[in-house]
């Protein structure tokens, strides 16, 4: 019975490994795998092709869906730098009206005998040390409610590191000239040094001084406090130029001074890293822990203190240092 089943197997092995069914078995398999590559869609093309324009799609709608989450993120940043104005003014009011009611009640106490005069000056000691200014810095310490730190969403390819807007960028990733430099094997001809975007808003803001009545409100154009409205339709101005397109001026020429101002300075504080770098910022407060810019001690000499600011600047990436210079330059012209 076992030699009977042993013949069986190797007879339908035989008949399995003859030449002609191996090479139907063959063909089969050619035409399957032809039949996946060629399958075409409805417009006839190949199943690469499809999948090509698939993932091209995919990604314009992920470029969209960002573009429209950063725009929610300015609206958001928008609304709650207004409701915090709201909280501070009427937190203002309320600190000031409840020492206003200690002063007409310490008024009201020295009306009285003489038998509690001493009670009457320790109130108007602690009273006196009541700061209404001081408490409201208290409050926006506890609840971090400042300074103003934007995060800004960038539309990241999986391809390549070539970014479609110019808020929110990497300078260093702009120098090497993402994915050009890649494609190209070389750099972009007549490179510019710092991003054109930066060099489009100081020769605007040039522009806009010369429509300033003194040179005092040139520099108080740098710290007038303008709403974010203003300084966001600026920045989405800027963001809308195609990549390799100039920058226009006219559009430019239509902002007042402070609004140019500030939004470089939001162009500052969205990038990514931030000019001094993450890992550079406690160096660059030791040497200026007062605003002003002050040497951190007494008897420290300019010269020495010169020669810790060029340590510090000499770590910084290359485009950093040019971006920095071009904005210390403009502030001191």
């Amino acid at each position: 019975m076992q030699a009977f089943e042993l013949d069986k197997i190797a007879s339908e092995t035989t008949t399995a490994i003859q030449p002609e069914n191996l090479l139907k078995k063959t063909g089969n398999l050619v035409n399957l795998v032809s039949k996946a590559l060629n399958t075409s869609g409805a417009n006839g093309e190949p199943a690469y092709v499809r999948a090509r324009n698939e993932a091209d799609d995919a990604d314009k709608a992920y470029r969209i869906a960002v573009r429209k989450l950063d725009r929610h993120r300015l609206a958001l940043e928008e609304r709650i730098e207004e409701t915090l104005k709201v909280l501070q003014r009427w937190e203002t009011e309320r600190l000031r009206a409840v020492k206003t009611v200690l002063l007409q009640y310490q008024g009201t106490m020295a009306n009285l005998p003489k038998s509690l005069e001493p009670s009457t000056e320790r109130s108007a000691t602690l009273i006196a040390a009541y700061q209404p200014e001081s408490d409201l810095t208290a409050l926006i310490e506890r609840y971090r409610t400042g300074p103003f730190r934007p995060d800004p969403q960038v539309y990241e390819s999986v391809a390549h590191d070539e970014s479609d807007v110019v808020f929110g960028i990497d300078l260093r990733k702009w120098a090497e000239g993402g994915w050009y430099a890649l494609t190209q094997g070389a750099e972009k001809k007549d490179a510019e040094l710092i991003p054109p975007v930066l060099t489009a808003l100081l020769s605007s803001l040039d522009a806009a001084y010369e429509r300033a009545p003194n040179d005092l409100e040139k520099r108080k154009a740098w710290i007038y406090e303008v709403p974010l409205p203003g300084v966001h339709h600026l920045r989405e101005t800027l963001n809308a130029v195609p990549p390799e397109q100039p920058f226009p001026v006219d559009a430019l020429a239509k902002f007042d001074a402070p609004i140019i101002a500030s939004c470089i300075k939001l162009w500052a504080l969205e990038l990514n890293p931030p000019l001094a770098l993450y890992e550079g910022w406690d160096e660059f407060r030791k040497l200026y822990p007062t605003v002003g810019g002050a040497p951190k001690t007494g008897d420290e000499s300019e010269e020495e203190h010169l020669q810790q600011v060029s340590t510090a600047l000499q770590r910084l990436p290359r485009v950093h240092l040019y971006v920095l210079d071009a904005l210390v330059k403009h502030l001191k012209k």
